[in-house]
């Protein structure tokens, strides 16, 4: 019926001129025809289930419900001191965590909230938000509790050390950004070989493939695509 383009149409619209560069994650290819493209980079954290189970921590899994206000006001708090986040509410938050049909958990420590996540179907582990200090005592707790688990996280994850704690990780590129502000973004990302006359003559979605290191057989290392995948919401 159309819906999803009049959707996209409308929230392109109201986008334009309030940000200067928007994030999609997942696999969301259709999304090209609105000058997405793929360049984020995320990693992929796995837990083997034949590793070692013994949990000994006193930490503790507990479901989270809409009228657990006191716990998600400390989720919220967890999200807003993490490295990459948008803008959320104490309203918009729970129903964030909700979509895509995930089921949201805390990690407790008494009543302490020490991190927070949704779980999939399909034993991915989103919206991954966690005390660092508690972060070996996080992941054997998921390990003992989970078996085979994957966390869907990013460069940042890296940064805080999370690989020391799990049997694998791969790198994905599984986030689709759009430009609004090229000046912005090409001033931003300091790119000294920026030809301008080659830039004018691209469409729209070959300009956000340039920018991100993408166009033709052009390939910016893999610290730029970090660099730029970590300002993404911002």
């Amino acid at each position: 019926k159309g819906y999803f383009s009049l959707l996209m149409e409308a929230v392109m619209n109201y986008c334009n001129d309030k940000y200067d560069i928007l994030c999609l994650t997942g696999k969301r290819d259709r999304y090209n025809r609105y000058d997405f493209e793929y360049s984020g980079l995320s990693v992929n954290f796995k837990i083997d289930k034949n590793g070692e189970k013994h949990c000994k921590t006193p930490l503790f899994i507990k479901e989270l419900h809409e009228n657990d206000h006191e716990l998600i006001n400390q989720c919220l708090a967890l999200y807003n001191s993490s490295f990459q986040r948008v803008y959320r509410t104490k309203e918009d938050f729970y129903k964030v965590i909700l979509s895509w049909n995930n089921v949201p958990y805390v990690i407790l420590k008494e009543n302490k909230v020490v991190a927070y996540f949704a779980l999939k179907e399909n034993s991915l582990l989103s919206e991954f938000k966690y005390d660092i200090s508690y972060i070996e005592e996080i992941i054997s707790l998921l390990r003992a509790t989970y078996g085979d688990l994957a966390i869907l996280g990013n460069y940042d994850d890296i940064n805080k050390g999370l690989d020391k704690f799990v049997d694998g990780f791969e790198y994905t590129y599984n986030v689709m950004y759009r430009i609004n502000n090229y000046p912005k973004v090409i001033e931003f990302l300091e790119f000294c070989e920026f030809d301008k006359d080659i830039f004018d003559n691209l469409n729209s979605l070959e300009k956000v493939r340039y920018v991100m290191g993408k166009h033709e057989e052009q390939e910016r290392d893999l610290n730029t695509k970090i660099f730029v995948h970590n300002c993404d919401q911002g």
